[in-house]
């Protein structure tokens, strides 16, 4: 009996080492990858975050961050892909539909952009940025109305939020 408490106090103590390890590395590479984002090496932060993917594959929100690294280094496939990954793992992942749906106004496919942005509105509807872009989407659409009902969003969750102030005069 003796012995087995022994084994398992082992193998406890290993799994808890391992984990500590695995964290260490996780926080080293998102510190390179901050640091290669800052430097606006895009490929080097692709490269230190696909390694934080190795040792933490089904974390909705790592696919997230990755998808825009991949669209900041050009990479606009594998962007999708990687924000359709984060989706899959969460489906809720607000990060994620708001990556697709800027990308989408990028392109220039407002409806889609649109379409995106609401869904990650829906998940976190305090998310200024994505209510921004959405206005923005539908600005370019034509309509007006939904434009500045999504700009006076904003100012109810930030008050003096300058873009939305820039925003309003411009459309009214």
């Amino acid at each position: 009996m003796k012995r087995k408490i022994i084994i398992v106090a082992i193998i406890v103590a290993v799994a808890i080492g391992l984990l500590i390890g695995r964290s260490k590395a996780i926080d080293y590479y998102k510190t390179q990858t901050s640091i290669a984002v800052a430097a606006r090496n895009y490929q080097r932060a692709v490269d230190n975050y696909s390694k934080i993917l190795l040792l933490n594959p089904r974390n909705s929100s790592d696919y997230a961050v990755m998808g825009m690294l991949y669209y900041n280094n050009g990479n606009t496939e594998k962007a999708i892909g990687a924000l359709r990954e984060a989706i899959k793992i969460d489906k809720k992942n607000a990060e994620a539909y708001k990556g697709l749906g800027l990308i989408r106004q990028d392109d220039g496919d407002f409806k889609g952009s649109i379409k995106d942005l609401t869904l990650a509105i829906k998940n976190n509807p305090k998310d200024i940025e994505s209510l921004l872009a959405r206005s923005r989407a539908y600005r370019m659409l034509g309509d007006k109305d939904k434009a500045i009902a999504d700009i006076k969003k904003v100012q109810k969750i930030d008050p003096k939020n300058p873009a939305a102030e820039r925003v309003l005069q411009y459309l009214q």
